[in-house]
């Protein structure tokens, strides 16, 4: 009977076994080479689709290229003295804040699937691969590399949790709630001595223990207390709230993080594992701005959601029970990381060309006016750093004294003008028709105070995607 197929109770040849080939491919689609190299590929992708900084870096870029002093829109000084070192090797700071970025992203990737096996390295990797954290990587501001410093201080190596708490003061806190969670003296030294360096360098620069931006903006955008609602939507997705297209997409993979922790959680409550430690530091920044009232900015969403991934690939209860369960879960899963990407990369996109507007409008400004000309403006970071011309900041990220102006009262923008008489303006058209942008204080403090000030100025340049006019003094 030897090479005959053998029938099974009902008298059928079987079904053939799997094949050395499905076998083999099989294999490699849990290496952790292979998701780390696809990783890689489409971080490099992002990188050559997006190659501009975004419009907060090129604040910090200011700072490193023209050296202003005092450093009043420097959030991290940490992540200002790396980029003027490699300013000082004679690489363009945006191209080694991506470097630095892209490696710590590699690293933590690295680590991050060391300790995930078999199919959930894949999950990983859409996860880690989602156009938000992409962006974030090689945008050239510092929270994702301050994230990835977290990740691999935790799973590989303390001491560097010394420069993810450094690195900003959200991360500090985040850090400060690792430190205690693991807890470990190789832990909490590092996080301590982090925080301590991150208070001594911002009072040496600015002379207060918190960067000037977070004062600044709890200034401008006037802070109240529980009403950043939009940070509760990622937290609660039937919250009532209309969020940003980022949190829209981060509410989709919420309830896939809280099962992954909640099941973690019960698995082994105390101690809890290193990915399930960074989990819940990762809410910490969400839950603070909050209860602070922080305005929403994309790049704030992008680094809690690198701390939760390694938590959700490790954890996420899709691969329980039999073959059936398997695929039914996965299957969902796939299709919530799907349409999570999706609606991340066209945020992205139309971001992208919501910024060359700015980009266009600096290379105008800088053709058509001198080194020693003043510019009065919002945004304050490509337009600026293009035209290296010198800012008054509307939002006093730059120029603090403005958003003290600004807090006393409307008229903000005309009392400044009348005072300054910047050579150039730079606002929103919607402006003129009496609609304010953002912050606290009307520009204006009525329509003839407006049309008195308009008139020493002429229109010289409008903005394709964006409602951004540049204005140039008559006189």
């Amino acid at each position: 009977m030897t090479g005959l197929p053998t029938q099974n109770h009902l008298g059928s040849v079987p079904v053939a076994t799997r094949g050395p080939l499905v076998t083999a491919l099989q294999a490699a689609l849990t290496r952790r080479s292979i998701w780390f190299l696809v990783v890689a590929a489409i971080r490099v992708t992002y990188w050559r689709m997006f190659p501009a900084p975004v419009e907060d870096a090129c604040i910090t870029y200011q700072y490193v290229d023209f050296g202003y002093r005092p450093e009043w829109g420097v959030t991290s000084f940490v992540w200002l003295w790396l980029l003027r070192g490699v300013r000082l090797l004679g690489v363009h700071p945006h191209h080694g804040a991506v470097a630095l970025s892209v490696a710590a992203d590699l690293l933590a990737a690295w680590f991050s699937l060391a300790r995930i096996e078999g199919a959930r390295r894949a999950l990983f990797a859409g996860l880690w691969s989602l156009p938000l954290l992409s962006a974030a990587c090689v945008s050239g501001i510092e929270s994702h590399f301050g994230a990835c410093m977290l990740i691999l201080g935790a799973l590989r190596w303390p001491v560097l949790l010394a420069l993810g708490a450094a690195m900003r003061p959200d991360t500090a806190l985040a850090a400060t709630v690792l430190g205690i969670l693991l807890a470990r003296r190789a832990t909490i030294v590092p996080v301590l001595a982090g925080v301590a360096v991150q208070a001594a360098l911002s009072l040496h620069h600015v002379g207060s223990v918190l960067p000037s931006t977070v004062l600044t903006k709890s200034v401008v955008y006037a802070t109240h207390w529980f009403k950043g609602l939009a940070w509760l939507f990622p937290l609660a997705p039937w919250y009532p709230s209309s969020p940003s297209p980022d949190l829209q997409a981060l509410a989709r993979l919420s309830p896939w993080f809280a099962a992954s922790l909640v099941l973690a959680l019960w698995r082994r409550p105390w101690p809890p594992p290193p990915t399930v430690a960074i989990g819940l530091a990762a809410l910490t920044p969400l839950i603070v701005f909050w209860v602070v009232g922080a305005p929403y900015f994309w790049w704030y969403a992008a680094w809690p959601l690198a701390l939760l991934t390694p938590l959700g690939a490790q954890h996420f209860p899709v691969f329980e029970g039999g073959r059936l369960m398997h695929r039914v879960s996965a299957a969902l899963l796939g299709m919530m990381i799907f349409a999570s990407g999706f609606e991340q990369w066209r945020a992205h996109l139309e971001r992208y060309r919501y910024e060359q507007d700015f980009v266009l409008m600096g290379r105008t400004l800088r053709q058509m006016s001198h080194r020693e000309d003043v510019v009065m403006l919002e945004p304050v970071g490509i337009i600026p750093y293009i035209s290296e011309r010198t800012p008054i900041d509307e939002c006093g990220l730059m120029t603090p004294w403005v958003a003290e102006r600004r807090r006393q009262g409307d008229g903000w923008r005309t009392d400044i003008i009348d005072q300054w008489k910047p050579r150039f303006l730079v606002f929103r058209y919607r402006e003129l028709l009496g609609i304010q942008f953002a912050g606290v204080g009307r520009a204006w403090r009525t329509p003839q105070e407006r049309d008195r000030i308009m008139a020493d100025y002429e229109e010289v340049a409008r903005g394709v995607y964006t409602q951004l006019v540049l204005f140039k003094r008559r006189t």
